[in-house]
């Protein structure tokens, strides 16, 4: 699986799942074992490396991926 297939999930459950920021660790937690569960995603990112990622994206208007694969634009 590449890393845009990785994290864009996990970004779009926190979008659409999570709430107002800022966001409880708790229910991270659930949104993140949830989706890995939906990808068969063995190694689940940490609540803090989603956060970081999701505060990447809400800062730059861009979904956080490596810069050899592009940028697509988050779902505002």
């Amino acid at each position: 699986m590449n890393e845009l297939n990785k994290r864009k999930p996990y970004l779009y459950a926190i979008e659409n799942y999570a709430g107002i920021p800022p966001f409880s660790n708790v229910k991270l937690a659930h949104i993140i074992y949830m989706v890995g569960v939906q990808m068969g995603d063995k190694e689940c990112p940490s609540v803090s490396t989603v956060k970081l990622w999701y505060q990447q994206c809400q800062s730059d208007k861009r979904l956080v991926i490596p810069e050899s694969q592009g940028r697509l634009a988050c779902k505002h």
